[in-house]
């Protein structure tokens, strides 16, 4: 028990166990946009940003499970299964089993949400700001890119293609 400033005892407050909160569908969208950005960071000639890419995908990679309304264990398991496949070729990536092109085309297939076209083409719109920036990290409308990765950018947009019904 603690006593509050005028010396009244006052319970302590018992927390609710956490429940599966259901994200905003901006929220949801931005987060599948970055992880197209976080994706082709992987290949970044700085070691850092691409660590950063890698612990920042490791998070992203169930966040469109857990942000659908799923009731039906049916569809919860195999939202698990998707989270745990892409998880796993997440760690594949990082203990060097495979090479980029090895690990893009299966991890974008995981993450393709059909029947998404806006979505879809920004995420187009990502890929061919990285293939358009110049060597000085300048691209047009968009200074900040630092870098490109003009490879993994041309990688994960054939990944994105290929995802095309």
């Amino acid at each position: 028990l603690f006593r509050s400033v005028d010396q009244e005892v006052v319970p302590p407050q018992r927390v609710a166990p956490p429940t599966q909160t259901v994200l905003e569908p901006e929220f949801c969208t931005s987060l599948s946009t970055l992880v197209v950005q976080c994706v082709i960071r992987l290949e970044d000639s700085s070691s850092a940003v691409a660590a950063a890419a890698s612990r920042c995908l490791r998070q992203l990679a169930g966040v469109r499970v857990r942000s659908d309304a799923v009731d039906s264990s049916a569809a919860s398991s195999a939202s698990y299964k998707l989270e745990e496949e892409a998880r796993d070729l997440l760690l594949r990536r990082e203990q060097a089993e495979m090479d980029f092109e090895q690990f893009v085309f299966p991890f974008v297939a995981l993450i393709h949400e059909r029947g998404d076209h806006e979505l879809f083409v920004q995420r187009l719109k990502i890929c061919r700001s990285y293939l358009s920036a110049r060597q000085d990290g300048q691209a047009s409308g968009n200074p900040s890119l630092g870098a490109p990765p003009r490879t993994a950018a041309g990688f994960t947009a054939a990944a994105l293609l290929r995802c095309l019904d």
